[in-house]
């Protein structure tokens, strides 16, 4: 059966159908138009084929929402979701800002946010991996990261965590 996707190693680039994908500035990018054609077995093959190369163990790929031909790797923000390949596995990454960071007092929101999903994700054959705060802490809005791992068997990149 032929790969929907592949990193291609002389040309260092992502080829799916008519479309050839260089490595960009803030990394691979590919429109939310196209996850549906990439079956997600074949995404973390070119990933893993992709990291044999520079062998550090982690790439991001981003999703945009909007115009790719006006995506600007310097000007643009990608889309809140990005597919992670870390030592070995295909996450899921989504970005949730909030607009007030909780009270030192109260603890770490992330026990509330675990807990919150984990029904939510172990019906669809889903992890909530890790959460974490990324960016800057001491001024809103603080960004979220919740990395998720996912069944990928007979799945595109659009739903690799549905089902």
């Amino acid at each position: 059966m032929q790969r929907t996707i592949r990193f291609d190693r002389r040309n260092e680039t992502l080829i799916f159908g008519d479309t050839v994908r260089r490595y960009r500035d803030g990394g691979f990018t590919l429109h939310a138009s196209e996850l549906p054609s990439i079956r997600s077995t074949d995404f973390k093959a070119a990933m893993a084929s992709y990291l044999d190369d520079w062998d550090d163990g982690t790439t991001e790929v981003y999703v945009v929402d909007g115009d790719y031909d006006e995506f600007d790797d310097e000007y643009s923000t990608p889309g809140p979701v990005t597919f992670v390949q870390h030592q070995g596995s295909l996450l899921v990454r989504v970005a949730l800002l909030t607009k007030a960071r909780e009270d030192d007092d109260e603890g770490s929101p992330e026990p509330l946010y675990r807990s919150a999903l984990a029904p939510y994700l172990a019906r669809h054959r889903a992890t909530l991996r890790n959460v974490e705060m990324v960016g800057n802490v001491a001024a809103s809005p603080w960004i979220w990261d919740f990395d998720i791992g996912c069944s990928l068997r007979l799945r595109t990149m659009e739903d690799p965590c549905r089902r």
